[in-house]
């Protein structure tokens, strides 16, 4: 969701006529410092001052031109000087094209440098000066520009507690059936429809999805009359075709994969596009047709074919809640340059000791319409994905707009009985939200407002489907169309529905708006609301997304993290960012938030249980964060592990010292697990605790439990080195007695 591009309209600066042409490496008339010689994407620039050869208070005239000619945006900044330079910012987008551009500096001369003459009055009436440079483009390539920022980035901090909880899968293998049913177009079969006539349908909680089976496929040939009275039809060729076609995940709902299936006799390939209801077509259609007839040629298909899936569940444990810091960090608009990560560290207020470092992250931005009850691994749940009817009524409700336009005071109170019920519905698109009703002026719009700053650009995104037709009820307009308002703190307007931030629009009776996104600023720091009015037709929504707005090798505006509290309990906490680019530069300032209240929580293990299906006591499909000590009584199977070892993480780093005598001090051992009587072999961690103490884990009593033993993979490394200087040393005296031989 990119921010709003800038643009500038087009100077020719390059054409313009002028007295002096500057035509030297390093021009005569302008001062110009640190001006790449490559403009990568992001916010570049450039230092730039006059000299005694230009007429006093002369206007600085700039233009970069593309490799097309185009303009692209420059801007000398106001209230930005070093060392008595002003500086000029480039913005270079993705959309850019790369290549070389064209820099041309236009000013008014006082004096020709050539042979020191004095202009005339009537030739610096004008601007009469040019320099030009050409310069590279390279607008997929991170931001290089020294970091430079408009305001002091500030940070803000609250404390999420939430229940630890789960999200776990039982193993179904549901095979319901689904039938091929002609899919037709203006009287001309065009393909089938895999539709489901069981009480399963496609939707949001199923897991690894997919349909199996086999086809019979008839390439026929349809020979028809114009106008339209009688068709017949030959069998070209008859064919089957196995079917295995997974519907991936696409953001948060499910969505089917564009693919192919192939004919096990003849190849033949048949193509595979999606629905906007989630079914699939199978095409296979050409026709010609002249004044009196048509003849088609379709791939038929009779087989019925099987939906597999897994079917999803929760399993929640409430043994202990989880402390978490909500660090919102704004501001972070930058002149030059990009802000590519940020450190997070913190201490108690108060506190004479350092901050201690607690993340090391990239500036990603996250979403803004979450709530806030409920925190699963590290996030808040997003309310605009609409995966049950449970989030939908939960976060959203909807009311009627009176037919003046002007909404009924209940536009702004949710907690007013509506007569509109907004249910959950997967027909036209998946995990979309509609409004029960058959009249056409009303609104959908969120319970809550969300916080947000005059400082940031922010995206609205959704889907949406519009159709005419509902049981009974039916519209009929010339044109159809939804409007995307804002209500809140955070607004200045009169109109009593808010600040308007886009529509969408269609003559069609039937339409599918995908990734329909509306970019917006406020004036004022506060908190919007999202209302969507809809005006003729009858309208779903879906993937409702606010995010601050984002744009390759650009610093986003703000950034939100969610960071672990494990310390801090009964505490007033300090927390501060600092900021650095992609070479690791940083700004050379930092943020401290207020102090902020944590009540933590303890620290206490949590014992995780669940039940399965078919062939697993507990499958957990996906990713899983936890937070403390895991303790897995049994075997513990993995495809891979990894530990965090990134250098961003540590410091004091140095060699380990000779291993080898030390390493001969360790006895490993056979023995019999008290529990379940297993046979086993390996290492005492007290009789390694005065060798090796860090290998050496403890639980919150300071008892022993056990052996870091990937740990001992850089003690083993050590010790084979010292190995092979051993085996080096003897080869090379062994060389040197036979050669003496």
């Amino acid at each position: 969701m990119p921010r709003t591009h800038k643009t500038l309209a087009k100077q020719n600066l390059s054409k313009l006529p002028v007295l002096i042409e500057d035509t030297g490496v390093e021009s005569t008339y302008f001062n110009i410092k640190q001006l790449p010689g490559v403009l990568t994407g992001g916010r570049n620039g450039f230092l730039i001052t006059g000299t005694p050869f230009l007429k006093p208070g002369t206007e600085v005239l700039v233009e970069l031109l593309d490799v097309n000619g185009n303009s692209i945006y420059v801007e000398a900044v106001r209230g930005i000087v070093e060392a008595n330079a002003r500086l000029v910012a480039i913005e270079i987008y993705q959309e850019t094209p790369p290549g070389t551009a064209l820099l041309s500096i236009v000013g008014t001369a006082r004096t020709r440098v050539s042979d020191g003459t004095i202009l005339t009055d009537a030739q610096t009436d004008k601007p009469n000066v040019r320099w030009q440079k050409k310069i590279i483009i390279e607008p997929k390539r991170n931001n290089q520009t020294p970091l430079r920022v408009k305001l002091q980035p500030q940070v803000l901090v609250q404390e999420l507690l939430a229940t630890g909880s789960l999200l776990s899968q039982s193993v179904y293998d549901v095979a319901p059936n689904y039938v091929l049913i002609p899919l037709n177009k203006n009287q001309k079969q065009i393909g089938y429809t895999i539709q489901n006539y069981s009480a399963t349908p496609f939707a949001s909680y199923q897991i690894s999805p997919k349909i199996t089976g086999s086809l019979l496929l008839e390439t026929r040939q349809y020979i028809s009359d114009i106008p339209f009275t009688t068709s017949s039809y030959q069998v070209i060729s008859s064919d089957t075709a196995s079917v295995d076609l997974p519907i991936r995940l696409l953001n948060v709902s499910k969505a089917f994969a564009d693919t192919n299936i192939t004919s096990s006799v003849t190849n033949q390939i048949v193509n595979i596009s999606p629905l906007l209801n989630g079914s699939y077509a199978i095409t296979s259609s050409a026709y010609s047709s002249s004044n009196t007839q048509y003849v088609q040629t379709i791939t038929v298909v009779t087989s019925a074919v099987n939906y597999h899936y897994i079917s999803q569940s929760i399993t929640t444990n409430t043994t202990q809640s989880l402390s978490l810091a909500k660090v919102r960090i704004i501001n972070l608009d930058t002149v030059t340059g990009e802000i590519f990560r940020v450190k997070t560290s913190n201490k108690s207020a108060g506190s004479q000791l350092d901050f201690a470092a607690l993340a090391d992250t990239q500036t990603t931005v996250g979403e803004i319409l979450i709530s806030s009850s409920v925190v699963i691994n590290q996030r808040e749940i997003p309310i605009g994905a609409f995966s049950s009817t449970n989030i939908i009524q939960s976060n959203w409700y909807s009311y009627l707009v009176t037919g003046s336009a002007v909404p009924d005071p209940t536009y702004y109170d949710y907690t007013v009985s509506s007569s509109l019920t907004l249910n959950k519905n997967d027909k036209h698109i998946l995990d979309a939200a509609y409004a029960v009703t058959t009249a056409s002026n009303y609104f959908i719009g969120t319970k809550n407002n969300f916080p947000v700053f005059p400082t940031s650009e922010y995206t609205l995104a959704l889907d949406a489907y519009v159709y005419t037709t509902s049981g009974a009820a039916a519209y009929a307009a010339s044109q159809y169309t939804t409007d995307i308002y804002l209500t809140g703190t955070a607004i200045r307007t009169t109109n009593p529905l808010g600040q308007k931030i886009g529509t969408i629009s269609t003559t069609n009776d039937l339409a599918y708006f995908k990734n329909q996104t509306f970019n917006f600023n406020v004036p004022l720091s506060g908190s919007v609301g999202v209302r969507i009015i809809p005006n003729n037709g009858f309208w779903e929504f879906a993937n409702i997304s606010l995010k601050v707005a984002e744009e390759f090798a650009f610093s986003p505006d703000e950034v939100t993290l969610i960071i672990p509290n494990q310390t801090k309990v009964n505490d007033s906490v300090l927390y501060k960012t600092e900021f650095f680019d992609i070479n690791n530069n940083a700004l050379g300032i930092s943020a401290i938030s207020s102090p902020t209240y944590f009540t933590g929580v303890s620290t206490t293990s949590q014992i995780i249980t669940g039940s399965g299906g078919s062939g697993s006591a507990f499958p957990y499909y996906g990713d899983a964060v936890i937070y403390g000590t895991l303790t897995v009584s049994g075997t513990t199977t993995v495809q891979s592990l990894v530990e965090t070892s990134t250098i961003n993480k540590k410091e004091n780093i140095r060699p380990i010292e000779p291993q080898l005598k030390i390493l001969n001090n360790i006895i490993p051992s056979r023995f019999t697990w008290k529990d379940s009587k297993k046979e086993d072999i390996g290492l005492i961690a007290e009789s390694i605790e005065s060798i090796y103490p860090e290998l050496v884990e403890r639980d919150t009593n300071g008892n022993v439990v056990g052996i870091n033993y990937s740990k001992l993979t850089a003690v083993l490394i050590k010790a084979s080195q010292e190995q092979q200087e051993i085996v080096k040393s003897l080869e090379d005296r062994l060389s040197k007695i036979e050669k003496d031989k």
